[in-house]
C-alpha cells in the first residue's frame, strides 16, 4: 500500500494561510477548485493507487471544508495544531475554567432543566436569547484577539494569543452546548 502523503494540515490541503479570519467566498472557491482537481473520476481508472489516493484527499478536503467553515470549529482546530487543545474538550474545560464560570453554567442548566419541565415557551425563548447573547459576545471577544493571531509574524506569538484565547474557546463550547440543548428541547417559535 502506498503512502498517501496528505497535505500537513486542513489550510495546505485548501491553499490558504492559516488563519483564523477566513473569507467565506474564498474557502468555498479554494475548496471547489481542490475537489474538482483530485475527484476520483479525473484520475486513470486503471490504476487504484491513484484512484484510492484521491478518494483519501477527497476526504481529508471535505473534513477541511467543512472544519474550516465555522468560526468555533476553525478556532477548536488551530487550537490542536498548535497543540493547545487535546481530545477531551470537557476535561479541559473542567481544568481550566475559573470555579465562577462553572457555577454559572450549572445555574444555566438547572435553569434550562426548570424551563423544560415547565413548558413556558415565553420564558424559554428569553432564556434562548440570553443564551444566544452570550454566545455572539464570546465570539466577538475571540475574533477581536484572533486579529493579533492573524497578524503574527512568529509562531511564538501566535502560540500565545491561542493561549489567552483558550478560556474564550471553552466558554464558547458551554453556551454552544446550551445551545444544542435548547435547539434538541423545543424549535425556536417563530
Amino acid at each position: 500500500m502506498m503512502s498517501l502523503n496528505l497535505p500537513e494540515n486542513y489550510f495546505a490541503a485548501l491553499g490558504l494561510p492559516v488563519a483564523y479570519h477566513i473569507d467565506a467566498n474564498q474557502l468555498r472557491k479554494a475548496y471547489l477548485q481542490r475537489s474538482r482537481e483530485l475527484h476520483p473520476d479525473h484520475q486513470d481508472p486503471n490504476n487504484p493507487a491513484a484512484q484510492e489516493r484521491a478518494l483519501a484527499l477527497t476526504s481529508y478536503l471535505n473534513a477541511a471544508q467543512k472544519t474550516l467553515s465555522k468560526p468555533d470549529t476553525r478556532l477548536a482546530y488551530l487550537l490542536k495544531l498548535f497543540g493547545l487543545l487535546e481530545g477531551d474538550e470537557r476535561a479541559d474545560a473542567r481544568r481550566q475554567m475559573p470555579q465562577e464560570f462553572l457555577m454559572e453554567m450549572l445555574e444555566l442548566n438547572e435553569q434550562l432543566s426548570e424551563l423544560e419541565a415547565g413548558g413556558d415557551a415565553a420564558a424559554l425563548e428569553v432564556f434562548r436569547t440570553q443564551v444566544q447573547r452570550q454566545e455572539q459576545q464570546v465570539l466577538a471577544e475571540i475574533a477581536t484577539r484572533m486579529q493579533d493571531f492573524d497578524a503574527a509574524a512568529d509562531e511564538a506569538h501566535r502560540q500565545a494569543v491561542l493561549q489567552g484565547v483558550l478560556g474564550l474557546y471553552l466558554q464558547l463550547r458551554y453556551y454552544l452546548r446550551l445551545s444544542e440543548r435548547l435547539n434538541t428541547f423545543a424549535a425556536p417559535t417563530v
